[in-house]
């Protein structure tokens, strides 16, 4: 049986696995070849974008940091209201509520999968070719019912029409 983490443990490993990863190596001579973009974490890297923004991101150590630097916890609360809003406008008599942390475990499971793919996403959770990382962080229902529900906008404040949405 799968045990599944306590919170503090989930975001404590996902983030040292984040920060642990190998660097990325082309995959053929022609790739090699056009390849030039060094994607290591650098203060160098870092200082490129501008006087206004380089104080700020010097601060940074990891990638992790910089990630929450850009989506702030705000921004989280916002995803998570948003999602749990859609999924009560597709169904008033569902009890799944999505947290903060939630979905901050939701994008660390999505860019683990991205980065170990297989060809479906039921495999990751596979007792012989899942990663137990992400089967510790997360249950198989969970993530599949974020990925149905997850949302970032309002569909009733969407400038984009779309009939099938509005009331008549």
């Amino acid at each position: 049986m799968l045990k599944i983490l306590p919170l503090a443990q989930k975001l404590h490993r996902l983030e040292s696995m984040l920060l642990n990863l190998p660097r990325l190596k082309p995959r053929s001579v022609a790739e090699r070849k056009t390849a030039k973009v060094n994607l290591r974490w650098t203060r160098k890297s870092r200082s490129k974008c501008g006087a206004a923004h380089a104080a700020d991101l010097l601060k940074l150590d990891t990638p992790v940091q910089f990630f929450f630097h850009v989506f702030t916890q705000d921004q989280m609360k916002r995803i998570s209201e948003e999602t749990n809003f859609y999924e009560v406008q597709k169904d008033p008599n569902s009890t799944f509520r999505v947290s903060e942390t939630d979905v901050k475990l939701f994008i660390g499971v999505a860019y683990l999968m991205s980065l170990i793919q297989s060809p479906r996403v039921i495999n990751d959770w596979s007792p012989t070719l899942g990663t137990l990382l992400v089967q510790e962080i997360m249950t198989l229902n969970k993530v599949e019912k974020i990925r149905q529900t997850l949302h970032f906008n309002d569909n009733n404040k969407s400038l984009i029409w779309a009939p099938h949405l509005t009331s008549s």
